[in-house]
């Protein structure tokens, strides 16, 4: 189902897929709840993040908050407290590479498994309820959620998904051609952490491009885009979405928004916060 929202254009700066116009540390939430740093290992690395939960002992349904780019988990705590307020455990993993965390980028590939190790550490937790775990994702985010739960469907109950590049060599050479658009010429360059670009090492972009992974997706999906992302094509949502239902998914959601760029705003994201917190909702109910 597609529905389609007409909201203001205010172009955000980018960097890198991170998310900036409305930052995460510009969200209100309405109950008092605790964030807390946390550490764990994946693939032998050291991993940080930031966690938040609601007062009391739970346990709690867990959401996933993968940020965009490479910046630290920090950037997503408007995020993790906007969950929290609502009743989940929400964590943030910083990914290998980025806050304090040990080894380098990867580009939608180690961070994969840095996200399934954030779960399985969570879940350890008296904190969080076991079997309850939703993804949500911004746009380098977006793709390691849907990764994730490509490569582990039996974990993962729902992913939200945010102005995700899914095919990662397609955005790759719209990046190059527009290098001389704001904010692009750093993407342009993303070829160095994949170790070549498309034409030199197809197999290593297919493997970070959500598309490719869809068959294998077989939980609920929630994709949002934007017609007038600068950094990711328009067709790379509804593309997703047909590939996935393609696949035989049928709980998938395409919400198209009008006019902005790849951050959103502040109306945006706030007009969002209902869809999103419903989503996860009602995809880590226990059965």
């Amino acid at each position: 189902m597609r529905l389609y929202f007409s909201l203001l254009l205010i172009a955000p700066a980018l960097l890198l897929m991170g998310c900036r116009g409305q930052t995460a540390a510009d969200l209100e939430t309405d109950a008092p709840c605790s964030r807390v740093p946390i550490q764990y290992v994946s693939d032998g690395l050291n991993v940080t993040g930031l966690m938040s939960k609601p007062q009391g002992a739970g346990p709690f349904p867990l959401v996933l908050v993968n940020h965009g780019g490479f910046d630290p988990a920090r950037k997503m705590a408007g995020f993790l407290d906007l969950f929290a307020a609502a009743g989940f455990c929400a964590l943030a993993p910083d990914y290998r590479g980025c806050g304090g965390s040990e080894g380098r980028h990867e580009l939608a590939c180690g961070e994969v498994n840095d996200v399934l190790n954030a779960v399985r550490h969570a879940q350890k937790l008296r904190s969080v309820g076991s079997g309850q775990v939703c993804l949500f994702g911004f746009s380098h985010g977006a793709v390691v959620s849907l990764l994730a739960a490509a490569k582990e469907p039996g974990m993962i109950r729902g992913v939200i998904a945010v102005q995700g590049p899914v095919e990662l060599a397609e955005c790759y050479r719209h990046w190059v051609a527009n290098r001389e658009e704001p904010g692009l010429r750093a993407l342009a360059g993303v070829h160095t952490i994949v170790g070549g670009t498309p034409e030199e090492l197809p197999a290593a972009w297919k493997e970070r491009s959500a598309l490719h992974a869809a068959a294998r997706i077989h939980c609920p999906v929630l994709l949002i885009y934007s017609d007038a992302d600068a950094a990711v094509p328009s067709d790379q949502g509804p593309r997703m979405e047909q590939a996935l239902m393609a696949a035989g998914n049928t709980h998938v959601r395409l919400l198209m928004l009008h006019g902005l760029n790849h951050g959103l705003t502040p109306n945006a994201w706030a007009g969002l916060k209902d869809t999103l917190l419903d989503f996860a909702g009602q995809h880590t109910r226990p059965q």
